[in-house]
């Protein structure tokens, strides 16, 4: 089964496509969530999987609404773990930090430590796997990644520091997508069904403050 995700090879959103189907679906990486969505409904990809709520940042308002439209069926929802890593290109951890790259989410999960690093600024990327990749390959405009473990050993790159994100048992909520066109069943454990969590539970957490994106 062909997957869409958002991020490439090593990113969180893999990780939980995997935890999701298994090991052995074929991932397709999306460089954005535009691409996401496209690859779902025109047939590209059979499933999705999108990020829509994390512990520290919130609701990905955006995300949510759009697997929620009548293009699209929720089969399953995963609570995700998401431990954020300070990677580098080995050689270089003594360098001082300068610049630290990673999707804007991500980014918004490690304030604190943005806080305590003033020296640091903050770079927005497309990807948090696709910056350690590109920072590997020398052709990154920044001396840091925060992306994940996974990514720092999928691409050879040295893991400084582990779990700066703001604060413990941060987690990212996904949501498995398919087309309503074509929602029959592609995998023994998963049923055309929508989640229990239901729309109750997007326009809940809106109104508890999640975040618009």
């Amino acid at each position: 089964m062909i997957v869409a995700i958002q991020g490439e090879l090593g990113s969180f959103s893999e990780g939980a496509a995997r935890r999701l189907l298994g090991a052995d679906i074929e991932i397709r990486c999306c460089m954005t969530f535009d691409d996401l969505f496209a690859s779902v409904r025109h047939g590209l990809a059979r499933r999705g999987v999108v990020p829509v709520w994390n512990t520290i940042a919130g609701l990905i308002y955006d995300n949510a609404v759009r697997a929620r439209a009548q293009a699209f069926t929720v089969y399953r929802e995963l609570r995700y773990p998401v431990q954020q890593c300070l990677i580098m290109r080995p050689g270089t951890t003594t360098t001082p930090l300068r610049r630290v790259a990673s999707h804007p989410i991500a980014l918004q999960q490690c304030t604190r430590w943005f806080a305590a690093h003033p020296g640091c600024d903050p770079v927005a990327i497309a990807d948090t796997a696709g910056g350690v990749r590109d920072l590997m390959a020398e052709c990154l405009d920044a001396n840091a990644v925060i992306a994940s473990a996974a990514a720092a050993e999928r691409y050879g790159a040295e893991l400084v520091t582990t779990g700066v994100e703001d604060r413990q048992g941060n987690v990212t909520r996904f949501m498995l997508i398919g087309n309503r066109e074509s929602s029959t069943p592609s995998h023994p454990s998963l049923g055309n069904r929508q989640s229990g969590m239901g729309k109750s539970w997007e326009w809940g957490m809106m109104k508890r403050g999640g975040r618009r994106r």
